[in-house]
C-alpha cells in the first residue's frame, strides 16, 4: 500500500461512524465481533466486514483467539497503525498528509500516582498543542499568501502550455523529481525549463 492508498483507506475507515466506535472500543480494551456487535448494537455480520475494511487499513491487527463456550473460538483485535491525519484546505492549495505515531520509540516515563499532577501535565500539554495550531494556522496564511503570488507569476511569465504545466506541479510538490514523474518528462530537461522560467522572472 503507497502513501496515497494508506490516507484514503483511513479516511474512508474515518469517515463511517460504525467503524469509527469500533476503533473507539478497541483503544479502550482488545474485543472481538461478537462482543462489540452487541455493546454498538449492529449485526455480527456488519462488524466482521468493517474489521475486515480496518485490518485492510492496518488500523486493527488480530492478536489470538479466545475460547468461547457458544462454539468457535473467537478472533480477538487490538488497534494499530496510530497516527495524526492533517488537512490543509486553503484558497491556494489542498494537502492531506499522514504522520505515523511510533509508540514504540518514546521513552518511558517515571510513574506518577499523583492524579492532580497527571491532570495538569494533560491540561499543559492540550495548551501547548492548542499554542501550536495557532502558530500553524500563521504559516498556513503565510504559505497561501506565497502560493497566490507564485500563481500569478506562472500565469504572467510562463510563455507556452508545458512551461505552465511544469511550473503548476512545481509549486504544488517543490520537487523535479515528483514533477518529472508525474509529467514523464526527463527531469533534466524539467530542470532546464523551471531554471529559463526563474531567469526570465529575475531578469
Amino acid at each position: 500500500m503507497n502513501g496515497d492508498d494508506s490516507i484514503e483507506y483511513f479516511i474512508s475507515a474515518l469517515e463511517n461512524e460504525t467503524r469509527r466506535e469500533i476503533l473507539r472500543r478497541l483503544i479502550l480494551d482488545k474485543s472481538y465481533a461478537l462482543e462489540m456487535s452487541r455493546s454498538i448494537g449492529v449485526s455480527q455480520q456488519a462488524i466482521n466486514k468493517h474489521l475486515i475494511f480496518l485490518e485492510n487499513a492496518k488500523l486493527i491487527v488480530p492478536e489470538g483467539f479466545i475460547s468461547s463456550s457458544m462454539g468457535a473460538k473467537r478472533k480477538v483485535y487490538k488497534p494499530t497503525g496510530f497516527s495524526t491525519l492533517i488537512i490543509d484546505y486553503s484558497r491556494n492549495f489542498f494537502d492531506i498528509n499522514r504522520y505515523d505515531l511510533d509508540f514504540g520509540s518514546v521513552q518511558p516515563s517515571p510513574h506518577e500516582t499523583d492524579p492532580s499532577r497527571l491532570f495538569d501535565r494533560l491540561s499543559e500539554i492540550s495548551r501547548r498543542l492548542d499554542d501550536l495550531m495557532k502558530e500553524r494556522e500563521v504559516l498556513i496564511k503565510e504559505k497561501d499568501r506565497i502560493i497566490e503570488n507564485l500563481s500569478d507569476l506562472i500565469d504572467s511569465f510562463a510563455g507556452d502550455q508545458l512551461t505552465r504545466r511544469i511550473m503548476r506541479e512545481y509549486l504544488e510538490s517543490r520537487s523535479i523529481e515528483k514533477v518529472s514523474q508525474k509529467l514523464s518528462i526527463p527531469a533534466a530537461a524539467v530542470e532546464i525549463i523551471i531554471d529559463k522560467f526563474l531567469q526570465e522572472i529575475r531578469s
